[in-house]
């Protein structure tokens, strides 16, 4: 489905899952696509989102610091809510809890932990060739998702290929388990979106930066942005030699200018080598693209926008956006989300391009799932038998070189189309109105869902070890079980043992001193039984209270008398 762009209601807003490493570019050495990607979504939620307030679940405080650090720079006009990860009311209260990735699935088991009707999950695709994105998607079907829940897909291309992985994980678990299928989540499709005020021409730059180049303003220059990775992004050998078809016969000289970074010393031989084996005729310009001045003006000293990409990683492509935003004339494959950004011949130009058939890849995958390649292998094989058409490259890179009204009229329709379809304040009310809709379908089913699942197994690929391995120890307590004081509890001998080195390895999981010493102090009267001395604490942190009183029993403090024995398989002994 595509999603709506009607008007969100007032105040939709969701619960952003924020950890700073995708979310922030500066200072990274190696900058991939989801970080550039990251950021500029959560700068356009600070200058689009109509909303009061924004849900954060945040790991930690360095997190919620970044976070507040981002926000206040942009002057985003809403509030913070920050919550803790498994906070159950306040994503509650929120209605949506969005993770930036695929990985809805894992959302919704520990969503169990509360109901399913709870609140709604969101996600959305990147990469959707890596093994962590295809288990995302290929836990899909028996995850307990529902109608209520969304994976937003970057692209037509994108939701195809999500499609297939669940109909085909669908059709086997049918052959299984028969059945129909599950509910499914909805598929929506919503582009990623950039700030084109960010990517404008500056007259004065594209002179300095041409000039530094020695092009002159009968020359072209191929401008090739972002990643530099032959492996990971696009090979670019196919951009050499149809530069240097077209450099034979086209007006002055021509340029190709990479403004992005090498990974390694080998990526940087493979680009330099290659150029100056396949295009002696063609000027090699290479500039850092993490560099703040390279990213802010490099496009403005550009002609023509090229990226061959042959890479399965490629989902989207916000780098032909952003040509487009700044005046530059994209020529890129027709290549899976490329189809979707660029009208061939009104804002950009798209190549052919072709890959083996189905069946050809599988001893690919294969060499992948059993350690022989790794990632960067498996994606590199992929894209060496990717074709991309060499002799239309060339052709388009000659007639934008040769044709400046061709050029003009291209860039000028880019350029519209870019603010028009692909600005933030365009695709964050999209977002607004699919976390709209999914709370409306989520209020229609309140209740009818199936109950949550006995403690401790809501998530029976993840359960709680305390139910997973209840059957370990041959006593277990009951709601009769008594405690009893051994000994004085008081908050200084608490502290001297705590500070003991080992004696409390991770403090988070219990009580704090305060709520520690009203769970413990009543038993100087006398033994009470487990559920009477639970019920002094609230009911959302009786479960650490439990680890609480076991570790003062530890210590030797406490004593639990009229425990349980149990056999070796969980079964009552007498």
């Amino acid at each position: 489905m595509t999603a709506s762009s009607d008007t969100p209601s007032a105040n939709t807003s969701c619960a952003l899952f924020y950890v700073r490493d995708g979310f922030e570019t500066q200072g990274r050495k190696r900058l991939m696509g989801r970080h550039a990607a990251g950021e500029s979504f959560l700068k356009g939620l600070a200058r689009h989102l109509s909303a009061e307030r924004l849900g954060a679940v945040v790991p930690g405080p360095e997190d919620s610091a970044a976070l507040k650090r981002q926000l206040d720079g942009w002057n985003a006009g809403f509030e913070i809510e920050t919550l803790s990860p498994g906070d159950a009311g306040g994503l509650a209260r929120h209605g949506v809890f969005f993770r930036p990735d695929p990985h809805i699935a894992t959302a919704s088991w520990a969503r169990l932990r509360a109901a399913p009707d709870s609140w709604s999950v969101c996600g959305v695709t990147h990469t959707i060739s890596s093994e962590g994105a295809l288990d995302a998607l290929a836990d899909l079907p028996a995850a307990p998702l529902f109608e209520h829940d969304a994976l937003i897909c970057t692209s037509q291309a994108v939701l195809t290929a999500v499609e297939g992985v669940v109909d085909r994980m669908e059709t086997h678990l049918a052959s299984r388990f028969g059945g129909t299928p599950p509910p499914r989540p909805m598929l929506p499709v919503i582009p990623l979106g950039i700030h084109t005020d960010d990517f404008q021409r500056l007259p004065d730059a594209r002179q300095i930066w041409r000039a530094r180049m020695g092009a002159g303003e009968e020359d072209t220059v191929l401008l090739w942005f972002g990643r530099l990775s032959f492996h990971a992004k696009a090979g670019p050998h196919v951009l050499f030699r149809a530069a240097e078809t077209a450099s034979r016969t086209a007006p002055g000289q021509l340029h190709i200018a990479l403004a992005g970074w090498f990974s390694d010393g080998h990526q940087e031989r493979v680009f330099r080598e290659g150029a100056a084996a396949l295009c002696p005729n063609v000027k090699l310009h290479v500039f850092d693209g993490r560099e703040p001045a390279v990213r802010r003006e490099a496009w403005s000293a550009g002609d023509v926008f090229v990226l061959p990409v042959d890479n399965i990683q490629e989902t989207f492509g916000l780098a032909p956006l952003e040509a487009m935003a700044a005046g530059v004339v994209p020529v890129v494959p027709a290549w899976n989300g490329f189809r979707d950004t660029i009208r061939d011949g009104e804002t950009g130009l798209l190549i052919p391009c072709a890959a083996p058939p189905a069946g050809a890849g599988e001893a690919l995958i294969a060499s992948h799932e059993n350690g022989q390649f790794d990632y960067d292998r498996y994606i590199a094989a992929a894209a060496q038998s990717v074709w991309v058409d060499e002799a239309a490259l060339a052709d388009a890179i000659l007639r934008l070189a040769s044709d400046t009204g061709l050029r003009v009229r291209l860039s000028q329709a880019g350029q519209a189309h870019a603010r028009s379809q692909f600005d933030w304040s365009v695709i964050i009310p999209q977002y607004q109105a699919l976390w709209a809709e999914q709370n409306a379908r989520r209020a229609k089913v309140a209740g009818r869902h199936t109950p949550a699942p006995e403690p401790g197994w809501a998530n029976p690929r993840r359960p709680d070890p305390f139910a997973m391995f209840a059957h370990y120890p041959d006593h277990k307590v009951t709601a009769q079980t008594r405690i009893l004081l051994k000994q004085e509890i008081t908050p200084e001998n608490v502290r001297k043992m705590a500070s003991l080195p080992g004696m409390l390895p991770i403090p988070e999981s219990l009580l704090g001193l305060r709520e520690l010493m009203t769970l413990v102090s009543p038993l100087s009267a006398g033994p009470q039984s487990w559920d009477a001395v639970l019920a002094r604490i609230p009911a959302g942190r009786r479960v650490k209270a439990a680890r609480t009183l076991f570790w003062l029993a530890k210590l030797g403090w406490l004593e639990f008398e009229g425990m349980a024995r149990q056999d070796r398989d969980g079964s009552p002994l007498p």
